[in-house]
């Protein structure tokens, strides 16, 4: 009775992590699937240019710099805000407490390109000449990309948790022991 107890209360926790890996990876699918919506722009528009420099006349002279840098800005701060709060929400204790991890590094890299881009538009007269540029991207790809890293990992524990399940169930309910006498224990 005891036994079963203990068995009940195991399935019962691994059912819990299970449902609580499922959430998270759905999570980070949802928050994945956002932030890549929010940056296609953010990417056309900067680094678009690049690769077809016509693009890149013709959206200047459409609408002009700075009208595309405040929308490059708005989507990027959605970006950081919604999909990326995560990396700040953990990151930035961590690094006051002296315990910086890989959040922490997000946050202060993404932290940085955004900072410096939203001083280089709302002030760039404080910048030296000839250093006025904005990197909004940068950050928006940035927490873009590590939320796709942590999405396929997620998936991948996912699976190995199935399989591992899967081969649990395979366990024999009961073994016979052969014993050097000949004889055999159930």
């Amino acid at each position: 009775a005891e036994r079963q107890k203990q068995e009940a209360a195991a399935a019962q926790e691994h059912a819990r992590r299970e449902q609580q890996q499922a959430d998270e990876q759905h999570a980070l699918g949802r928050d994945l699937l956002l932030a890549a919506v929010l940056i296609l722009p953010v990417f056309v528009l900067e680094m678009g240019g690049h690769l077809f420099p016509p693009l890149h006349h013709w959206l200047h002279a459409a609408i002009g710099q700075q009208p595309l840098w405040w929308l490059q800005a708005l989507l990027t701060t959605a970006v950081l805000a919604g999909p990326g709060r995560r990396f700040y929400v953990h990151g930035l204790p961590a690094l006051l407490r002296g315990g910086p991890d890989m959040n922490s590094l997000v946050a202060v890299g993404t932290l940085a390109a955004w900072g410096y881009s939203l001083l280089a538009l709302l002030a760039p007269a404080a910048l030296p000449r000839g250093s006025v540029h904005v990197y909004f991207e940068s950050a928006a790809v940035i927490v873009t990309l590590i939320l796709a890293g942590r999405w396929l990992e997620a998936r991948a524990r996912g699976r190995t948790s199935a399989a591992i399940a899967r081969l649990v169930k395979l366990q024999p309910a009961q073994a016979r022991v052969r014993q050097a006498d000949g004889s055999e224990l159930t």
